[in-house]
C-alpha cells in the first residue's frame, strides 16, 4: 500500500469514467464532500456509518448545507428512494484498473453504492494497492466482513445493437475523493 500508486489509480479511474479529487486534510475533505454534493444539486444522500465517515463529522456540515442524509435504518425507508448520492468508505483501491473495493456489513449497506444515481467513494491513499492480485494476497481474516464488492466506474450496459447506456444497474456517475492524510 503506497502513495506511489496514486497517479496510476487516478489515471485508471478517470479512464473508466470516474471523477477524481484529492483532499490533503480532514477539513479540506469535509469541504470537498459538500462541494461535490452541491455540484450535483444533491438534497438527500445515503451515507455509511463507518468509523472514517463518523470521524469526518459530515452530518452537521450536510445539515448546514440543507442536505438530508440517511444511513439505511428502517425508519428512513421513505427517504431511500429520494437519495441522489451514496457516500461510502472505500476499503481498497486497485491502481491498475481504478477499481474501488468495498466490504459489506453493519452500517455499510451495499444499496448506498448501487441505488442512488451518483456514488461518492472516500478512499484513503494509504489503501491503494497496485493490482487485484495484491488485494487477494492480503490477510482477510482481520476484516469484519467476508463479502467484498468491486466497483469500476459507472454502471454500463448495452443492448443487442451495442448501444451503451449508463446507470441501468447502478450509479450513472462515480466520484472518488482520495484522502491524502492519515
Amino acid at each position: 500500500m503506497n502513495a506511489d500508486f496514486l497517479p496510476i489509480f487516478t489515471r485508471s479511474a478517470e479512464a473508466v469514467g470516474c471523477s477524481v479529487d484529492t483532499a490533503e486534510t480532514m477539513d479540506v475533505a469535509r469541504t470537498k464532500v459538500i462541494q461535490i454534493l452541491q455540484s450535483y444539486s444533491a438534497k438527500v444522500v445515503w451515507m455509511w456509518t463507518t468509523p472514517l465517515l463518523k470521524s469526518m463529522n459530515l452530518e452537521e456540515e450536510l445539515l448546514d448545507s440543507g442536505i438530508t442524509f440517511v444511513s439505511g435504518k428502517a425508519g428512513e425507508i421513505h427517504l431511500w428512494e429520494q437519495g441522489e448520492v451514496g457516500i461510502t468508505e472505500v476499503d481498497y483501491g486497485i491502481a491498475e484498473t481504478g477499481t474501488m473495493v468495498l466490504g459489506g456489513g453493519a452500517g455499510r449497506p451495499r444499496s448506498a453504492s448501487l441505488l442512488p444515481s451518483i456514488h461518492l467513494g472516500l478512499l484513503p491513499v494509504s489503501r491503494i494497492l497496485p493490482s487485484l492480485k495484491s488485494f487477494f494476497h492480503l490477510n482477510h481474516s482481520a476484516f469484519k466482513s467476508n463479502t467484498f464488492f468491486f466497483i469500476t466506474g459507472p454502471s454500463r450496459t448495452a443492448d443487442i445493437e451495442q448501444t451503451l447506456t449508463l446507470g441501468v444497474h447502478g450509479p450513472r456517475r462515480v466520484h472518488i475523493l482520495l484522502l491524502a492524510f492519515s
